[in-house]
């Protein structure tokens, strides 16, 4: 049995301490798995358990940092986070940072904790302002594979700021696949990142080809290279991807700290189907120019101001979709 659970430890838990899957939710059941077993380990050495100190702080490090700052999870995959700030998100938050405090000291480990947590071995890269309700936090998603609990989501961004989620994952609309909206939010087209004639990516790696955390700038790029599918993906593509189109897409993420964040986008595809760039929002009041591509939401609690700057040749339009359903564009799960 030790045997086994020191294989598992070595094969679903990557160097960098995220879990496989890439998702809050799975990461943090198997982190407190991993950490009951590490304290069993440490007091009955003879057991024979191989949990890396440093690994296992890494592990609750993915979990501090993916962890929002209303105290519930990054939205990534198969998650469940929400998107507003309550009491009980509060001292969750709380209660996270102080765990992970705690851990570093029983390790025996650097108690800093960074504001950047990049974990360039699963693909995913994460900052925040500071570890209050208050404060600002963002994550891209340039991950590897991690099998049918991941989305087709490659580059994505999430946002939180102002005590709500101004640019949310969808996360999991729904285990029952029969249910047709389950597909949709697994889609590309559901979340922040671009496709080709609104298809799917494969389900594949992405490759995360920097991530930098600068005095005055955090620095992240990815590239995602496998074409766009019309297949629908549930668990997998049931029926096969179809006939795709080919393309590439590079997504360069600059955070000029506590000022504002700059993104490129990069898509080379064979030109024979539209190209899209989404950016998806919470159904909150908007202020939106078509002209100057100028997206302003206007919510009590916290606001973003999302302005489309379009590089090159070819005609660009800009569009605001809600709740259509021929093709599905414009959902986002909706959890206060």
């Amino acid at each position: 049995a030790v045997e086994g659970l020191n294989i598992e430890f070595a094969t679903q838990i990557l160097a960098d301490g995220v879990h496989l899957e890439r998702s809050a939710g799975y990461h943090d059941w198997m982190c407190q798995v991993y950490l009951s077993l590490w304290r069993l380990g440490r007091r009955r050495g003879e057991l024979g358990l191989e949990l890396p100190d440093e690994r296992i702080a890494r592990m609750h490090a993915y979990t501090l940092h993916h962890t929002k700052p209303n105290g519930t999870g990054c939205g990534f995959n198969d998650a469940h986070g929400r998107a507003r700030t309550d009491e009980a998100g509060e001292a969750a938050l709380a209660k996270t940072v102080e765990r992970h405090r705690s851990l570093l000291a029983e390790a025996g480990l650097d108690e800093a904790i960074p504001r950047a947590g990049l974990f360039t071995t699963a693909g995913q890269a994460f900052y925040r302002t500071g570890f209050s309700p208050d404060d600002l936090w963002w994550a891209f998603d340039a991950s590897g594979w991690g099998g049918g609990h991941m989305h087709l989501s490659r580059l994505s961004v999430e946002m939180h700021a102002g005590r709500r989620t101004v640019l949310p994952d969808p996360g999991i609309f729904d285990y029952e696949m029969s249910n047709p909206f389950a597909a949709v939010g697994k889609g590309t087209p559901a979340h922040s990142t671009m496709n080709v004639d609104l298809a799917n990516q494969a389900d594949v790696d992405a490759t995360m080809l920097r991530a930098i955390d600068l005095p005055q700038a955090v620095v992240v790029q990815g590239r995602y290279e496998a074409g766009y599918w019309p297949g629908e993906y549930k668990w997998r593509f049931e029926a096969g991807r179809g006939r795709g189109f080919a393309g590439t897409h590079d997504r360069t993420v600059i955070w000029l700290k506590d000022r504002a964040m700059i993104v490129l986008d990069a898509l080379m595809h064979d030109g024979l189907a539209p190209a899209y760039l989404h950016w998806v929002s919470d159904d909150v009041p908007i202020e939106w120019d078509a002209d100057e591509m100028v997206l302003t939401t206007d919510d009590p609690e916290g606001n973003v101001r999302l302005q489309i700057c379009p590089i090159g040749p070819g005609p660009v339009a800009a569009e605001i979709r809600r709740g259509e359903t021929d093709p599905h564009l414009g959902w986002v799960a909706r959890r206060a």
